[in-house]
Formats: structure tokens, sequence, C-alpha cells
């Protein structure tokens, strides 16, 4: 059923006296975008067409260097990584993890899924994603890379969601500061499987999807809490990798 004229006549008033901006770089973007511009959603898409990622560590081989090489030694097979950690990947985490839009964290799954090789999701039984400690999702609000993992089976359907299973227990220091060893010390036994709900992951291969990977210190401890619990195998899937 066609919209009455003024209705539609409203709207164009609207976006003719307050267009739509892009969240990133604040230029106009098409209105049925709710977050995006088209020239961000090119940069993502050049972002991640510019990798040429390692099989195992998920580094960009482009870029000259590669986590292998220094001794990568993981609980989980492997990491695949959608993007480089770039100014505009940046950008956006700043907005999910900072500015409250959690709607955006939808959004932005749903969007990169279709960027995600179908082997990615195929090799998986289901989903889970890296928890937050009680306090720090309570401060946030959400969990940003639960939010990321929803967007990413909505734009990937096929798999399911393991939500309630994986818990932060420890409330660990920030890890931006910190070294390599740093980070393993900090996360050591920061995870563990719910109570009860070791039987939802038994013998299941878990695809764990968390926003950034930097060294991997945060997916490995959540992946040996997830072995430890009794699940075949642990990958991870990332937004970023930096």
């Amino acid at each position: 059923m066609a919209e009455p004229w003024f209705t539609a006549l409203s709207r164009q008033c609207v976006d003719y006296l307050f267009p739509p901006l892009c969240i990133i770089c604040d230029e106009k973007r098409v209105p049925h975008d709710r977050w995006l511009c088209e020239n961000c959603k090119r940069a993502l898409r050049e972002n991640h067409d510019g990798r040429k990622p390692c099989p195992r560590c998920g580094m960009n081989r482009r870029l000259g260097h590669c986590a292998c090489t220094q001794g990568w030694e993981q609980p989980f097979e492997s990491v695949y990584s959608i993007l480089d950690f770039d100014a505009t990947v940046k950008a956006i985490m700043h907005q999910i993890k900072y500015r409250e839009k959690r709607r955006f964290a939808l959004y932005l799954g749903a969007l990169l899924a279709d960027l995600v090789p179908p082997e990615v999701f195929s090799a998986a039984d289901a989903l889970i994603a890296v928890p937050l400690h009680r306090k720090r999702e309570r401060g946030r609000g959400y969990n940003q890379s639960l939010l990321l993992a929803r967007g990413l089976v909505r734009g990937h359907a096929g798999r399911p969601l393991c939500e309630g299973v994986l818990q932060r227990v420890r409330n660990t220091a920030s890890q931006t500061k910190l070294d390599r060893a740093e980070r393993t010390r900090n996360m050591r036994g920061a995870f563990a499987v719910v109570a009860g709900r070791a039987q939802d992951i038994a013998s299941k291969s878990l695809l764990l999807v968390d926003d950034i990977v930097t060294t991997g210190a945060t997916t490995a401890a959540a992946a040996k809490a997830l072995l430890n619990a009794g699940c075949a195998s642990v990958r991870v899937l990332s937004i970023a990798r930096d």
C-alpha cells in the first residue's frame, strides 16, 4: 500500500532540513541506511579486500608480519579477522564501546557477515561471544561482542548463538597498555563456563566471537575455559585484527 503523499512530503522536508549523516564521518548518507555513508562502507570493503590473512593467526601478511613467527601457540585452532584495525575501524569501535551505540553493533555484525567465508561458519556447530565481567557490563549497559555476534548470526543464518554459557569471573585490568606477557598473566583464569551449562557445548566445535584480537590473550583464556568444559574445538572470529 502506497504511503500518503503528505507523509512522504513530510519525510522529504525533514531529510532536507536535517539530512541523515554518517555516524563516522558526518557525510550525508542515504536515509534507509541508519548508520554509515557509502564512502565508509566502501572503506570497510576495501580494508577487507586488502587483507591476505594468515590462516592460523589471522594477521595480514601484506603488512609484512605474522604472529606465527613469534611462537604463536594458542589453545584455539585459528583466528579469522574480517578487517585490519585502521582509523575507520577505530572510530567505529569507539562509537560501539563508549557512545552506547548498541544497535550500531548489531548493524555492523550483520553488515560484515557477508565478508566472512562460508566455511568459517560451516566449520562450527555454534557461535559464542567473549563475555564482559558483570561489573563492566553493568557500567556499559551491554556486551559489544555479544551484540556483534548476534548481528553476525542475523546476517548469516544457519548457526546458533550460545548465550549465557561463558562468564568472566575476574574483573581484569584493561589490556590496552600491557605487553604480550602481561596480557597473558592478566587474563589467566578470567573465564569459566557457567555451572550446569557445560552440556550445551559438550563435544561441539565453537566459533568464539570477539571485537578485536591483538595478542590473543583474551580469546586464549576464553578458549581454555571452553575446552576444559568439554567442547571439541575453538576457532576465533573477530571483527578486526590489530
